[in-house]
């Protein structure tokens, strides 16, 4: 008997939309600060994290990369892809209140943690929670044979 697949949620387009347009800036400001600005002083500003400040633009660069694979795994509805999502958002949200007390209040950080709370909350509600588990089911289902 042939399985239907379940439907992907709406709102997830949104997240992976978001996603993919975070990865494409990451990926492209990481590239550029290593090939055409490494002449350049570190930045600053960076908060308790100034010790990647050497680094950062290849730490950029694989940020880029992470959001592009997970916004391909929600999209193919890979429990994987939901579980990195969630982990990553919730060290960004403690990453961004060491930014907070480092440089006190910090207008686009409370944003970020708007949108990172909300992302964070839709993908817990249980239509999309659902989807992720059916879609992590078949999967596993086939690649037994069943």
């Amino acid at each position: 008997m042939a399985s239907i697949a379940p439907t992907r949620p709406r709102g997830l387009i949104i997240v992976i939309i978001i996603q993919v347009l975070t990865g494409l800036l990451s990926f492209v400001g990481g590239v550029t600060a290593t090939f055409l600005f490494s002449h350049l002083p570190p930045p600053q500003g960076l908060g308790f994290l100034q010790i990647l400040a050497p680094v950062f633009p290849m730490v950029m660069t694989f940020l880029g990369i992470f959001f592009f694979i997970t916004s391909y795994a929600l999209w193919k509805g890979y429990k994987w892809g939901w579980t990195a999502t969630i982990v990553f958002n919730i060290i960004h949200i403690v990453v961004d209140f060491g930014f907070i007390a480092a440089r006190s209040f910090s207008a686009d950080k409370i944003v970020g943690l708007v949108f990172i709370v909300g992302t964070l909350l839709y993908l817990f509600l249980p239509g999309v929670r659902a989807y992720f588990a059916a879609n992590h089911l078949a999967s596993s289902s086939s690649r037994r044979g069943a």
